[in-house]
């Protein structure tokens, strides 16, 4: 039997462009479609296990931000509490500080009105003994006794100290010479012979005296000049006394501060 090849290689060639068409228009658009389809279904499975992922992630997020929201309110509970505790403490200590400077207050108070009277009571008390001791003083003051309390300046101008010396010297140069003496009563010729002759002796010059009487200084004799005083009398003795009196009512009368 004779082979007709024409008629095979035109079926085989038949063979091929039928495959070739087959796989162009059949195959390859069916082979396409199922990449495709299996990349969408990858790509849904990826997708989904990304959201499952991102769900998981959320749900940590959101359990962590709960359990953190949590402590962070135990923190602010605790802390409010401790606020208010510290506030209610600050509050009372505020309150009895308060009370206690009011009560020292009122006490201080009390024991100043106590102190005040007492003080007045002492000072009009002292007052009164002044005034009726120099009352007496001026009732026996005579001209006897001026001549006596003469004597005794005398004696204190003696025993002047050097730098009292040197006080009168410097006043008597800057008055021009000029001595004031004061009595309580007038003194005799002899008095004031023994006063300049004393006085003289002291500056080691001759000065000019003027005698003056001031019945206030009760006894006594004060000398003066240039602002320099020298004197012994009784009405000095008398307000040396009422100052000194004074002084230690008032030292009495200041509140003794307690060490705590």
């Amino acid at each position: 039997m004779q082979i007709d090849w024409f008629t095979v290689i035109a079926q085989i060639l038949n063979f091929f462009i039928l495959v070739y068409l087959l796989k162009r228009f059949l195959y390859k658009p069916i082979l396409s479609a199922i990449d495709d389809r299996e990349k969408k279904i990858v790509g849904q499975i990826q997708d989904a296990e990304k959201k499952k992922s991102d769900a998981k992630k959320e749900k940590e997020q959101f359990v962590e931000k709960n359990k953190t929201f949590d402590e962070q309110k135990e923190q602010r509970v605790k802390e409010s509490v401790d606020a208010v505790k510290a506030e209610r403490k600050k509050q009372l200590d505020q309150v009895g500080k308060e009370a206690g400077v009011a009560r020292e207050e009122h006490k201080k108070s009390l024991l100043k009105m106590q102190d005040d009277m007492v003080k007045t009571i002492a000072e009009k008390t002292q007052r009164e003994v002044l005034q009726i001791s120099r009352k007496a003083l001026v009732d026996l003051a005579s001209a006897n006794l001026e001549e006596q309390t003469t004597a005794v300046f005398l004696d204190k101008l003696k025993a002047m100290k050097p730098e009292e010396i040197q006080r009168l010297t410097q006043a008597f140069k800057s008055d021009f010479d000029h001595v004031l003496v004061s009595t309580a009563f007038e003194i005799s010729s002899e008095l004031q012979t023994k006063i300049r002759s004393e006085v003289d002796k002291v500056l080691a010059a001759s000065a000019v005296y003027d005698f003056k009487v001031l019945p206030q200084i009760i006894s006594g004799v004060e000398l003066s000049l240039n602002g320099y005083k020298l004197a012994w009398t009784v009405s000095a003795y008398l307000d040396a006394l009422k100052d000194g009196v004074s002084e230690t009512s008032k030292q009495s009368a200041e509140p003794v501060v307690e060490e705590k």
